[in-house]
């Protein structure tokens, strides 16, 4: 007899199926909360601009750090005030619903969850909006396309804080569906 095993990833779960097998295919269930949430960008501007960039066309002036603004004062948002304050740096940290100062000088870190980064858009103005560095997870293209936003800081934060004021532990994948330790 012959036995052909099909694997497939669909949506985070693995589903297996036994070819030539009486049974019903197995299927394993898993949770929402489980299910890894996808980046996919189609504006290719970005891409092409780093490419250029790595093949020494275009030049990305140094800068230098200094204050910033941060929105959100949960872990990662004391995370980063605390990374501030032992460089000497007086970063303003904003609750929910407090505006951004257009006159401060430095980034806005987005410290908020994916659900709240609406808000904290509309709060911005519109000289800073250049400025925003998102900290979010998930499926930022549409939110960026209903600002108007074209080229704003993303960064990956690939690492747990397990209670505030923590020590930030490099993240791992630790099974198929890509959670981290610790943020599983």
């Amino acid at each position: 007899r012959v036995y052909m095993l099909l694997v497939s990833l669909a949506a985070g779960c693995l589903l297996a199926t036994s070819a030539l097998q009486r049974s019903p295919p197995a299927r394993r269930r898993c949770s929402r909360s489980r299910l890894p949430t996808l980046q996919v960008n189609s504006d290719s501007r970005a891409t092409q601009e780093y490419f250029d960039f790595l093949l020494g066309k275009t030049e990305i002036e140094p800068t230098e750090d200094q204050p910033s603004v941060i929105v959100g004062g949960g872990k990662i948002g004391e995370m980063l005030r605390e990374f501030g304050e032992r460089r000497g740096f007086e970063d303003v940290v904003l609750g929910r619903g407090e505006a951004i100062p257009s006159g401060h000088p430095g980034p806005v870190y987005l410290a908020v969850p994916a659900a709240e980064l609406d808000a904290a858009i509309e709060l911005c103005p519109e000289e800073k909006r250049d400025d925003l560095v998102f900290l979010s997870d998930g499926q930022l293209e549409p939110l960026f396309q209903r600002h108007g936003l074209y080229g704003p800081c993303q960064a990956s934060l690939w690492l747990a804080l397990m209670r505030r004021g923590g020590k930030p532990v490099d993240g791992r994948v630790t099974d198929l569906s890509g959670t981290t330790d610790g943020l599983s």
